[in-house]
């Protein structure tokens, strides 16, 4: 679900709300969207550890200086 938003965030959309972003994810209704975004629990260093760990794994470059 996070990809989506992610993906309808940067889509070229005429307007960006949970209604716009739900509709082009391909859910009937807003509820999951702003669950997303109103609901659910951030953790912000979680988040930013996992990216990094994913940009190491996948993106990284064996002999790159840190």
């Amino acid at each position: 679900m996070f990809a989506q938003f992610i993906e309808g965030l940067l889509a070229e959309l005429p307007k960006k709300n949970g209604w716009t972003l739900s509709e082009r994810a391909g859910h009937v209704t807003a509820d999951r969207m702003q669950w997303l975004l109103n609901g659910s629990v951030w953790d912000a260093d979680r988040l930013r550890d996992a990216i990094r760990n994913y940009v190491i794994t996948h993106l990284g470059e064996a002999d790159a200086s840190a």
